[in-house]
């Protein structure tokens, strides 16, 4: 339970700074990265 909770908070980290870093302008790959990480955290989570 902790590891997967541990690994889905790595990468709900990971997509953050992504997108912090190439959030800049709307509409690039990191915003689908970001939408696509929330996905798969709800997905993990269940």
């Amino acid at each position: 339970m902790w590891r997967r909770f541990t690994v889905t908070f790595l990468f709900f980290l990971l997509m953050v700074l992504l997108t912090a870093c190439s959030g800049n302008s709307p509409g690039t790959s990191g915003t689908a990265m970001w939408d696509s990480a929330k996905w798969d955290s709800s997905k993990w989570t269940e």
